[in-house]
């Protein structure tokens, strides 16, 4: 289940705000998009299919790449939206979409992305309950950079510096991980989730292998996996990096936790399409299940319940906010830094 509000009491913030966008059906299904949405996905899963058949040089197979990077990134915000109910309401048409779209089109286990990604819709930059600011070779607080060992430190230490390489490897980090969640976890679809990555890498080697040959291959498969990475970290980083740390101290409601530790980010035209609805971070933890066309529609709504209640509402753009979490990346490791390389 999507991570649900707690603080849902009839006479709650949330709860008046809650009312004021279902009045406005921000919450209904949009069937009509995703319909558009999928078909357009799939559109460019085949041109990136069919550009493999047709690649004649290495410096093409770079192009193929980067394409497929594309395409798999938009399936897998499919996923994400799947995995939240967005486009159907619990059952198995919603489970199964999230079949196809996690582990047999992206190789991600589906069960373990769901599971990770509402431990952090709960707990949003809780330092020690949110798997988004919980890395191994990433620190996101002070106390987090003195605590990795010293095998992690020269990472660690710059690591604002490094992050652009690592995230090309995200790609990879994101498929490991839910294989070894399948491996050493009982989740529903257990089995099924483990045939169908086994089907996707098999299927994945000999199509690439079969259209461009084994040099092929590899240009193929660094550039796919690489700048498939790149376009996930940079979808997901700047909508919670850089922004307040909840600690032991903090009592904030659900709203105010939601609201406070998130930053939208401003962007339209391709530039919106590229974030999947996602630059509106704020309305979507607070409304995890509304479809992400509505995301904007909500953002009025949204900004000015904040602005009655005096809860601050974070909005930048798109440069600022890749800015303020490279910068914050930077500070929380400086414990780990001499003097003369702050």
């Amino acid at each position: 289940m999507v991570a649900a509000a707690p603080d849902v009491a009839p006479n709650s913030d949330y709860a008046e705000l809650r009312r004021r966008v279902m009045q406005l059906r921000l919450l209904d299904r949009q069937l009509g998009f995703y319909a558009c949405e999928i078909a357009l996905t799939c559109s460019l899963a085949v041109l990136a299919i069919a550009g493999l058949v047709v690649s004649p040089f290495a410096w093409t197979h770079f192009l193929v790449g980067a394409l497929l990077a594309f395409a798999t990134g938009r399936i897998a915000m499919l996923l994400h939206d799947g995995a939240h109910r967005q486009i159907w309401p619990p059952g198995r048409r919603s489970e199964a979409f999230c079949l196809v779209t996690g582990p047999l089109l992206t190789g991600i286990s589906a069960a373990w992305w769901k599971q990770k990604h509402d431990r952090h819709h709960a707990h949003p930059n809780d330092e020690h309950l949110d798997p988004d600011i919980r890395i191994s070779a990433l620190a996101f607080t002070d106390e987090q950079a003195r605590r990795k060992p010293w095998l992690l430190r020269p990472i660690t230490r710059y690591q604002a510096y490094l992050l652009p390489v690592l995230v090309l490897f995200e790609g990879i980090q994101l498929r490991l991980a839910g294989a070894r969640y399948l491996a050493t976890t009982r989740c529903r679809y257990r089995r099924t989730e483990a045939a169908l990555l086994a089907v996707h890498l098999a299927g994945y080697v000999v199509l690439v292998l079969t259209t461009v040959g084994l040099t092929g291959l590899l240009i193929v498969v660094l550039v796919h996996q690489a700048l498939f990475g790149l376009y996930a970290s940079s979808v997901f980083a700047p909508n919670h990096k850089g922004m307040p740390i909840v600690d032991a101290t903090s009592s904030w409601s659900f709203l105010e936790r939601q609201v406070l530790t998130a930053r939208n980010v401003r962007a339209t035209g391709l530039a919106a399409w590229w974030y999947g609805g996602l630059n509106f971070q704020i309305e979507h933890h607070l409304f995890p299940t509304m479809p992400r066309n509505r995301l904007q529609d909500a953002r009025p709504v949204v900004r000015a319940f904040c602005a009655e209640r005096g809860l601050p509402y974070y909005e930048t753009s798109l440069h600022e906010s890749y800015r303020q979490a490279f910068a914050s990346m930077h500070e929380a490791a400086s414990p780990l830094r001499s003097p003369t390389d702050a």
